[in-house]
């Protein structure tokens, strides 16, 4: 079935109403709602108070949908043309102090362990006695070329998709939601779900847990 571009309108009360336009490709308008439905539900979507749409659930859904699905001929453009357009230098600093949010709280309710797979230059590191900081906080680690592997929490055997190493967190980069990089890059106000985002995008290629 031929899939159309459509902007969907999605709206939530907390404190105050807050809204978000989501850019989709479906087969139909509900098919359009269900997905930009589990983007909001799944934390995928950048919220902004709105004013004018009062009294629904958060997000809401059922009747009534159709007012808020407008079909769109612009194509939906990629996540990822938002900002190849523009160069980003990303930092072995800044990976590391990604890795370490994530590690030491981001992703620990999905992966528990880790290891390092650059075991010569992690033992070069570790002997260092001029930092007690762990190894992946270190940058050193990342810039010389170093990755980490990550283990499942629940039955411990390891993600064999990918591993984390600063080549992958920048290709994680291209599938990231645009206000996910803005935080990451552009505020530097990323928290530990930003941080997990990111790494599950680099190891998994998408977000599977959360």
């Amino acid at each position: 079935m031929e899939k159309k571009d459509y902007e969907v309108l999605i709206t939530r009360d907390i404190d105050s109403t807050e809204s978000a336009t989501v850019r989709v490709r479906a087969p139909d308008k509900q098919g359009a709602y269900e997905q930009a439905y589990d983007l909001a539900v799944n934390g995928e979507v950048a919220w902004e108070t709105n004013d004018t749409y009062h009294g629904r659930n958060e997000p809401y859904s059922g009747a009534g949908i159709d007012d808020d699905v407008t079909e769109v001929t612009k194509p939906v453009t990629p996540t990822l043309d938002l900002f190849i357009e523009r160069k980003v230098t990303i930092t072995a600093q800044m990976v590391a102090d990604w890795v370490t949010t994530a590690y030491e709280g981001g992703i620990q309710y999905w992966a528990t362990t880790q290891a390092y797979l650059d075991k010569a230059l992690f033992a070069e590191l570790e002997a260092d006695d001029l930092s007690s900081y762990p190894v992946y906080a270190r940058p050193e680690y990342w810039e010389r070329g170093g990755e980490s592997e990550l283990y499942d929490a629940e039955t411990g055997k390891v993600f064999i998709d990918g591993v984390v190493s600063m080549a992958s967190i920048a290709q994680a980069f291209h599938k990231l939601p645009e206000y996910r990089v803005k935080n990451l890059l552009d505020d530097g106000q990323y928290d530990a779900e930003d941080a997990d985002v990111l790494i599950q995008t680099a190891v998994l290629g998408e977000v599977v847990f959360g």
